[in-house]
């Protein structure tokens, strides 16, 4: 479809657009319901059969199952315990938060007077410990 028609319309906003390698049309992977669309608002588009990239079926696989976890298992978790969770994952994850840490380990390698392996020092002003 041209650029034209597609910014004259706001019915396609709900897709994904990309524009074509000439730069004048767009296109969108084909859907039953963006067809529906096109048809309704009497919209010119024409379809044009690709091959999938090799990795699309997986994907596409991969996805449909995180969704269906989302929707069958997570979302019918008690909303304090989906919480929790998210707040333990959160602070697991912070353990390996790499600008904060190295901070702190510094100052705690100060407080304890332990010089680190490779001869450098465990002072911040890099002067060796005595």
């Amino acid at each position: 479809m041209s650029k034209e028609t597609y910014l004259g319309t706001n019915v396609l906003r709900p897709w994904t657009w990309e524009v074509d390698a000439s730069g004048r049309d767009m296109w969108s992977h084909w859907s039953a319901d963006l067809e529906e669309a096109l048809v309704a608002a009497n919209l010119a588009y024409r379809t044009e059969d690709t091959a999938p990239a090799p990795d699309e079926a997986d994907r596409l696989a991969r996805f449909d199952a995180v969704k269906r976890w989302f929707q069958d298992d997570w979302m019918r978790i008690e909303p304090k315990l989906r919480t929790s969770i998210v707040e333990g994952i959160s602070s697991f994850l912070s353990l390996f938060d790499v600008v904060g840490n190295q901070q702190q380990f510094a100052e705690a390698l100060a407080k304890a007077e332990i010089q680190p392996k490779g001869g450098g020092s465990a002072a911040s002003n890099g002067t060796p410990r005595s």
